[in-house]
């Protein structure tokens, strides 16, 4: 939705497209002649059958248009989801294992990302950020500040304890940190 961070669109090398997940055909119309595509949008469904069809579907068919036109280098954005409960050291070759349909529909892209480069030349990477927080990165962008950050730094600022709940999963990353990313 390009009205969502209207600044974008004066950035050089960004085309802003207005489409849903669903809209194959201006999708698949805007990627020729693009270096990269940087996947950060969700499909949401409230059953297993509407977010394979919101989300994992749509997320396959933009990597394979992507690899299609010539696109060298495709990222997607994931979630620590994907992995579940988090084991204590979580590196590259962690397997997923999620714990709720949204882990899935991560998971399953995930996959289809990493069998991608077997089939093309398009390299993918992933990424799994945590909870993001602090001012947008871009003017304009929505801040949608997770609650229990907040409630890690009253508590902290209020010399009171803090409190976490074991194995959610939830790690914390400044909006600025993972744009360098």
């Amino acid at each position: 939705n390009p009205e969502k961070v209207p600044a974008l669109a004066g950035l050089p090398g960004v085309t802003m497209v207005k489409a849903l997940l669903t809209d194959f055909g201006p999708i698949r119309e805007n990627l020729a002649g693009q270096d990269a595509v940087v996947h950060v949008a969700l499909g949401w469904g409230d059953t297993p059958v509407e977010m394979l069809k919101n989300d994992t579907l749509p997320s396959v068919f933009l990597l394979e248009e992507a690899a299609r036109a010539g696109v060298k280098h495709f990222i997607y954005t994931s979630s620590t989801a994907a992995l579940g409960d988090l084991p204590g050291d979580v590196t590259e070759e962690t397997k997923t294992k999620p714990g709720d349909f949204y882990g899935a529909t991560k998971a399953s892209t995930e996959n289809y990302l990493f069998a991608a480069p077997a089939q093309s030349a398009l390299r993918c990477n992933v990424i799994r950020p945590g909870y993001t927080f602090g001012n947008p990165v871009i003017e304009g962008a929505a801040v949608q500040p997770d609650r229990r950050f907040h409630a890690i730094v009253a508590a902290a600022l209020g010399n009171r304890p803090i409190e976490l709940t074991l194995h959610d999963g939830t790690q914390f990353i400044h909006a600025a940190a993972l744009a360098k990313i």
